[in-house]
């Protein structure tokens, strides 16, 4: 209520401001009014002095034939003429005047009576609000501001009042509920509640116990219903991948030597079973042509034996093919046939180089457990490889095979060392 009269005095003193200012205009109005009426009056004031000073001047300079009586009487007509309408004109400044001097008076006693009313309004805007803020105190805010800040939008405070009315509601009919309840109660003993809160807990606890063993009972289910779903992934992964799984066993078996039915070599041996084959057939080329076609040379192939490589057996086309073991040859013929292998390896490994050449092949001893034919049939093959652009370098002691070579580089004794000599032997 305060609060509300506090506004209705400031909206009243807004309005008073307003007409005070209104006043102060007319007042202003009203001022200028009779100031230009002041200034018009005394601007009528000066015409008439100069008219009739142009009259007299005029009447004194006619010359005596003009200053007759018709002629001066028409310019006193036209002077009395001039004299009204400028009479006329003063007499209405005049009355401008005495408007203007009533309308500032009006003026003058309106602005009184608003300063007045500005004064009073003023001093019950202080008694109202010296009350407000005595109310403000009273009702625990520390100002203005304070109460400013508490202020509720109105739609919570729309929304406050509905709670409140919902409380008010939900109060009464708890009490019509508490009421009807105590009449059904009454004269009835009160259960004893130490015994019933005992067998609420009892049931509490019986539930607890009911759901954790439900949950490791559900968890336990989960468990076994996952195993299975892996379980029967697994069958399915492994009827996909059986056929695979028995190609590599196979693939394994063969690799290690273990496949039945097949020679018994392991992987690393295979390969280099493949590649000595090929080495074979160039050996056997140059053997067959060192021994005139009397030998060639075999790998063993035993599929009932163990641990089989690159073991060699000796076939003697002389004796009706008769195969033997290697170790079986002479000390000759064991030359010329590790001479042979060394001749393959050698084009084999240049032909699967990409074509690398291999120019130089030294040969060290043996030379002297051939026998002249033999030996004869050896140097013709190494010329033959001199005669292929491959240098061939003999290591040996073999007197008869010094003689043969056209080339050699001596190492020779030169009492506190060795010395090497070149000799061309023509």
């Amino acid at each position: 209520e305060a609060n509300g009269a506090v506004e209705a005095a400031k909206g009243r003193l807004v309005e008073v401001d307003g007409e005070l200012a209104a006043f102060k205009r007319h007042r202003a109005e009203a001022e200028q009014n009779v100031e230009t009426a002041r200034e018009a009056g005394t601007k009528l004031d000066g015409e008439l002095k100069r008219v009739a000073a142009l009259a007299e001047g005029a009447l004194e300079g006619l010359a005596p034939e003009q200053q007759e009586l018709s002629a001066f009487e028409a310019a006193l007509a036209a002077a009395v003429s001039t004299h009204e309408g400028l009479q006329k004109r003063f007499d209405e400044a005049r009355d401008a005047i005495d408007r203007g001097e009533r309308a500032h008076d009006k003026a003058t006693t309106a602005l009184t009576s608003a300063e007045g009313q500005l004064a009073t309004s003023a001093e019950r805007l202080e008694g109202l609000e010296a009350a407000f803020n005595q109310k403000l105190l009273a009702a625990g805010f520390s100002g203005r501001d304070d109460f400013d800040d508490a202020a509720m939008p109105e739609n919570d405070l729309e929304e406050l009042q509905r709670e409140l009315r919902e409380h008010d509601e939900a109060l009464k009919l708890n009490a019509d509920a508490i009421r009807r309840l105590a009449k059904k109660l009454k004269g009835k003993q009160p259960p004893d509640v130490a015994v019933l809160e005992a067998a609420v807990q009892q049931a509490r606890e019986a539930e607890s116990t009911a759901e954790a063993t439900w949950t490791q009972a559900n968890g336990a289910q989960d468990r076994v219903r996952q195993a299975l779903d892996r379980f029967h992934d697994l069958e399915r992964k492994d009827a996909t991948v059986a056929e695979r799984r028995v190609a590599a066993q196979k693939l394994s078996e063969l690799a290690n030597g273990a496949l039945k039915g097949r020679a018994k070599v392991n992987f690393e041996t295979f390969v280099l079973r493949s590649i000595f084959a090929r080495v074979l057939v160039e050996g056997n080329r140059h053997l067959k042509h060192m021994t005139a076609g009397r030998y060639s040379l075999l790998l063993i192939d035993d599929p009932s034996g163990r641990d089989t490589g690159l073991e060699l057996n000796v076939r003697d086309n002389a004796s009706g093919g008769e195969t033997r073991p290697v170790h079986t040859l002479s000390g000759g013929e064991g030359f010329l046939a590790s001479l042979a292998l060394a001749l393959g390896l050698s084009e084999v490994s240049q032909r699967e180089s990409g074509g690398v050449e291999l120019g130089a092949l030294f040969i060290d001893e043996g030379f002297g457990s051939l026998d002249a034919q033999a030996l004869d049939q050896v140097i013709d093959i190494l010329r033959g490889l001199e005669e292929g652009h491959r240098m061939v370098g003999i290591i040996s002691h073999v007197e008869d095979l010094k003689r043969r070579i056209p080339v050699q580089l001596l190492v020779l004794d030169a009492g506190a060392g060795s010395r090497v000599e070149m000799r061309l032997n023509a």
